[in-house]
């Protein structure tokens, strides 16, 4: 084993906030619990000790050094980082493009492919073949030269244990072994059965995976599929370049995040200790941004059960994303414990057959690049601040830039804030899947930690995850003075009283260079806290022109007027 027990128990409680602390009297059924390690799927639970075969913290990387388990892209990384590695699942070209200016050096198998200087530059890389490892020390996208949507799998979605289900078109799973010096093994479950509980398996493909290698398994028979290994893995699946293509983010007991859309799949199974012991398992249910809620899985409790579910009723998304968003989870809000394990994925968004999954919190991060642009972009969070709050209270933000660093606009995250766990959305797009909602090289930014998700355009089917990190090089930003009612900065009823009224000064920041409607205004020059401006009015006085903006709880300036 490279790595130790004590750093595989830190990254475990990483990767879920488990309720452990630190590394003490952690046994290795915790472990198994919280990585999704010897799940419980029909006919292979674990019924007799622990045997840790081949499992490593999921923070070893491809030389078998520990750097650290992240599940969004990180700065400052060697080029061996999970976290930053892209893998190739269909031949063809590709490019990478860099969050950051400075050097983004890109890796191809272990060798520099080259350096990109500048942010959201790019870098080509002609003729990968499937498997080739792309790999950076800094942030960087990676995006298929025809069908931007395709990023290949995407190893910081690590894990050892996997659903998806294959509905539309013959598909190809791949499973890459992310170990650079054991075998690993790997069963793929199967059941065709959906909304009730399954107790048997078939398994079509069981084998070794070579270290540092890959397996594929292709199938047209339409049903749920489980893959399970002993070693980490990332996976992949769909019908290459551009049908149902799906980064499969694993099972484990995170809250995850995303959209139904027109369509989706819900995974459960029971965990490590359910398998040992035959008992415990909980329900899976959902919620969505207006607040609905239903019971998504009724897993039977005890070892080898699981459920699939693919209706949705009333948290259901929407064609294109503009819907609303769903949150599925424990019924239990286990952690850790005799418990239930689940995925969730989306299944088209009406202009064509395509897939993103859902993810957890710690795949969500403030920032994102959209490598070739897209017809829509949409963003799901973990949380929700309120609105209707004035200043020092605030909503939540994300904003999208050009690729040289330009404010373009922002949206305001909405959903409810009344029932744990609680889940916002926003939505860049008309809503019809057609148009621009980013230019090649556009990026985003919100205040608050996120999983973005994009569509190319409105022909390719090519909706795809867009991989989060927090490091990008953003615009300074430009100081501005408004003058609010009294000294907790409350605003004005109208602009007419804004002009009469206001007479106490704050600075506030923006990345926009110019008043305008649109523009967010900030508290700090960082962009962390969007100014509360519970849409009242405020005066900006510049010279001899006095600006009235009507401000929102997120910082957006509503509307402009003068006095």
């Amino acid at each position: 084993m490279s790595t130790s027990l004590s750093e595989a128990t830190t990254n475990a409680v990483q990767i879920t906030g488990a309720s452990l602390t630190g590394t003490s009297n952690v046994s290795l059924e915790e472990l198994c619990n919280i990585t999704g390690y010897k799940a419980s799927l029909p006919s292979i639970a674990v019924v007799g000790n622990y045997f840790l075969d081949n499992f490593v913290a999921l923070n070893t990387n491809l030389e078998g050094n520990n750097e650290g388990f992240h599940r969004t892209l990180q700065e400052g990384m060697s080029e061996y980082a999970n976290s930053n590695m892209f893998i190739c699942t269909y031949a063809s070209s590709y490019t990478a493009r860099s969050f950051k200016s400075g050097n983004t050096k890109i890796y191809k198998n272990g060798s520099l492919a080259g350096t990109i200087t500048s942010a959201r530059g790019t870098l080509a890389l002609n003729s990968l073949s499937i498997g080739d490892k792309i790999q950076s020390d800094e942030p960087f996208t990676f995006y298929n030269n025809s069908n931007p949507g395709l990023q290949g799998a995407y190893a910081g979605y690590q894990g050892y244990c996997f659903a998806s289900r294959r509905d539309r078109y013959t598909k190809t799973f791949y499973v890459f072994n992310l170990d650079p010096n054991n075998s690993i093994n790997y069963q793929i479950g199967f059941n065709a059965v959906s909304g009730t509980n399954v107790s048997s398996f078939s398994y079509p493909s069981s084998g070794t995976i070579s270290a540092g290698s890959y397996i594929s398994y292709s199938t047209a028979t339409t049903g749920n599929y489980f893959i399970l290994t002993d070693g980490l893995a990332c996976a992949w699946q769909g019908t290459a370049p551009s049908q149902d293509c799906v980064m499969i983010y694993p099972m484990g007991f995170e809250n995850k995040y995303g959209w139904f859309s027109s369509a989706g799949h819900t995974f459960s199974v029971n965990n490590a200790e359910v398998g040992r012991t035959d008992a415990g398992g909980n329900n899976i249910n959902g919620r969505d941004t207006s607040n609905a809620s239903q019971t998504v899985c009724s897993i039977t409790a005890g070892r080898g059960n699981a459920y699939t579910q693919i209706t949705h009723g009333s948290i259901a998304g929407g064609n294109y994303f503009s819907g609303d968003a769903a949150v599925v989870y424990n019924s239990n809000g286990k952690d850790q414990g005799a418990g239930t394990i689940l995925a969730a994925e989306s299944q088209g968004d009406g202009n064509g057959g395509e897939m993103t999954t859902f993810t957890g919190p710690s795949a969500m991060a403030r920032a994102c690049v959209s490598g070739g642009g897209a017809a829509w972009n949409a963003f799901v969070q973990a949380g929700y601040s309120g609105s209707g709050n004035a200043y020092p209270n605030y909503g939540d933000v994300v904003m999208r830039f050009s690729s040289n660093g330009t404010f373009q606009d922002a949206q305001a995250f909405t959903g409810q804030n009344t029932s744990t766990p609680y889940i916002s959305k926003a939505y860049f797009g008309n809503g019809s899947g057609t148009g621009t909602s980013a230019n090649a090289g556009d990026f985003f930014y919100a205040n608050i930690a996120c999983q973005g998700y994009q569509d190319t355009d409105s022909t390719d089917k090519d909706e795809s995850n867009m991989i989060m990190s927090n490091g990008i090089t953003l615009p300074s930003a430009t100081g501005y003075v408004i003058y609010a009612l009294n000294a907790q900065y409350v605003g004005a009823d109208s602009s007419a009283d804004a002009c009469s009224e206001n007479t106490v000064s704050l600075e506030v920041n923006s990345p926009s260079t110019s008043i305008a409607t649109g523009m967010v205004m900030f508290v700090d020059s960082d962009y962390n806290q969007p100014f509360g401006g519970n849409s009242k009015w405020y005066v900006h006085v510049a010279g001899r022109t006095f600006t009235t903006l009507q401000i929102s709880s997120e910082g957006i300036v509503l509307s402009t007027s003068t006095c």
